[in-house]
């Protein structure tokens, strides 16, 4: 669906409050145009250009002095620091190769292997032939001033070289891109299909796919977890039962505009799920780290229940009736790391939604380097958790 971006770790994730996280100061509009530029357009864009933000004032309530860095973790300059060392390495060594442990591993880089070489198949001419089709149009032009007898015929042989040569180049480029889409078809639907079937393998029935399908962009925002939701883009869309109750899945990203500016507020992985709920909004953020996305509407849930080293929660005093011990084991078990940045649970009437975050290297699709299966790894532990998580929520959300 993309090409692959530059690392996601050139790009700064601020260490931010909720007030912070909502307030930029101004940037010079030269600046500003720049960023600007380079995320026009972009479906899964990492460009998030924040601000600098003025300090919390002191005399600011508690709640909003929530800090959505889970604590311990590094903030930007240490992680900038970790990956110039990480591309030091890779620029002095051979390209890394990986064991797949799993046969839809294994499918997924079959899958990228193929789509490079139909890939190179189908541009493989397309230097050499605009290479010639430029020669011949100068040779069309020149050749014919040192004929006797050309004349003014001259410019005519000129002009229809180059029509020719620019009809060639053209219908060359018609059918190479053609071959190059169909390519891309293929690789999207080999990749996806073995990708969600190491996935959802042995956990979901009836799980229907269409790469041309995209998530309804109200449903995302229902979630309610972000503010000025401006654009959703989304791929590989899903529809499956879990138990018997039907599921909504799609990998996500959503942007707002700020000053004129399309700035990243989300990107990761988009679930949700019927519920019998009928009280008030609850949500839960397993506080990430330096290049996590916060959510930015957290105060629309109500008041702050609970705010600890590592997640925050916001809603009625009847949440503590809901959040179980079981369930509180089950959070404490979402770790962030390089891959997996941050996690939010929004519980309403009716449905209830999750929200995971993740880096780069696991929602840019793998093209020229061989894929490292650690994120398809982590991505399917992490949603192993999530089906745990509806199972226990599914005693208390009555």
């Amino acid at each position: 669906m993309e090409e692959e971006k530059k690392n996601p770790l050139e790009e700064e994730k601020p260490n931010v409050t909720e007030e912070e996280h909502t307030e930029n100061s101004e940037k010079e509009a030269s600046s500003a145009e720049v960023i600007e530029q380079e995320a026009v357009d972009s479906d899964f864009s990492d460009l998030h250009p924040y601000e600098a933000t003025p300090k919390v004032e002191e005399e600011k309530k508690e709640e909003d002095q929530v800090v959505f860095l889970k604590e311990g973790e590094k903030n930007y300059e240490e992680y900038q620091k970790e990956y110039e060392a990480q591309q030091k390495e890779k620029s002095a060594g051979p390209a890394p190769t990986y064991k797949y442990e799993n046969s839809y591993l294994e499918k997924m880089e079959a899958s990228r292997l193929a789509f490079q070489s139909d890939y190179r198949k189908a541009n493989r001419f397309k230097t050499p032939i605009t290479i010639v089709s430029i020669l011949l149009i100068l040779a069309g032009w020149i050749v014919p001033s040192f004929i006797p007898g050309a004349g003014d015929y001259g410019w005519v042989v000129g002009l229809v070289v180059c029509v020719v040569c620019i009809a060639a180049i053209g219908v060359y480029v018609y059918f190479s891109n053609r071959r190059s889409k169909a390519a891309m078809d293929r690789y999207f639907k080999d990749f996806f299909g073995a990708y969600n079937a190491y996935t959802f393998e042995g956990k979901v029935t009836d799980l229907k796919s269409d790469l041309d399908t995209k998530l309804d962009p109200e449903l995302f925002k229902e979630a309610n977890l972000y503010t000025n939701v401006t654009k959703v883009t989304s791929r590989n869309y899903l529809t499956f039962n879990y138990k018997g109750r039907s599921v909504t899945y799609a990998e996500a990203a959503a942007q707002t505009v700020d000053k004129k500016i399309n700035k990243t507020i989300y990107i990761g992985n988009f679930l949700v799920i019927n519920n019998g709920y009928t009280g008030k909004d609850i949500a839960i953020y397993r506080k990430g780290n330096a290049r996590a996305l916060p959510p930015t509407n957290l105060k629309a849930f109500g008041e702050v229940f609970e705010d600890t080293a590592d997640m925050v929660i916001y809603g009625p005093k009847n949440t503590k009736t809901i959040l179980t011990k079981k369930i509180r084991d089950e959070l404490a078990k979402f770790e962030t790391n390089a891959t997996f940045v941050d996690f939010s649970i929004a519980i309403r009437p009716g449905k209830t939604y999750f929200l995971l975050g993740y880096e780069d290297d696991l929602m840019v699709l793998p093209m020229q380097d061989a894929m490292n299966p650690k994120p398809y790894e982590q991505h399917k532990g992490d949603l192993e958790k999530v089906f745990t998580l509806i199972d226990l929520f599914s005693e208390t959300l009555k």
